[in-house]
C-alpha cells in the first residue's frame, strides 16, 4: 500500500541521514567549516555515490532533503563558487574514507610546489 511504501521509504531515508551525518563527523575532523558547509559536502560525497556523475544537476537531484531540487542545485553551485580545496587534505580524507593499506603498492607522499 502506499502508506507502508511511504514507511519503508522514511526509515531508508533516516539510515542514509544516519550515515551523512556520520560522514559530517569525520569532516568536522579534516575541515574547520560551519556545520551547513560540512553537510553539504557530505550531501555531495553520498550524492556521488548515488548518480556516478559528476553532472551537479543530478549530484543536487540525488541530495536528501525536503527542498526543491533547483534549491539544492543552487546550493551545489554556491558550496563550489569562489572557493578551493588544500589538496594535500583531501588525499588525507579519501585515505581515511576508503582504508587501502598495502593495497596500493606505494605510500602516498604529498608534494607541495
Amino acid at each position: 500500500s502506499l502508506k507502508s511504501d511511504h514507511i519503508s521509504l522514511t526509515f531508508k531515508q533516516r539510515g542514509i541521514m544516519k550515515h551523512i551525518s556520520e560522514l559530517q563527523a569525520t569532516l568536522s575532523n579534516f575541515f574547520d567549516w560551519h556545520k551547513c558547509r560540512l553537510d553539504c559536502l557530505g550531501q555531495i560525497i553520498q550524492a556521488l555515490f548515488v548518480v556516478r556523475t559528476i553532472n551537479l544537476t543530478q549530484v543536487a537531484s540525488a541530495f536528501k532533503t525536503e527542498v526543491k531540487e533547483e534549491s539544492s542545485y543552487r546550493r551545489v553551485c554556491r558550496f563550489f563558487t569562489g572557493f578551493t580545496f588544500d589538496m594535500s587534505t583531501i588525499v588525507l580524507l579519501v585515505f581515511r574514507l576508503f582504508p587501502l593499506g598495502d593495497k596500493l603498492g606505494f605510500s602516498p607522499v604529498i608534494c607541495t610546489y
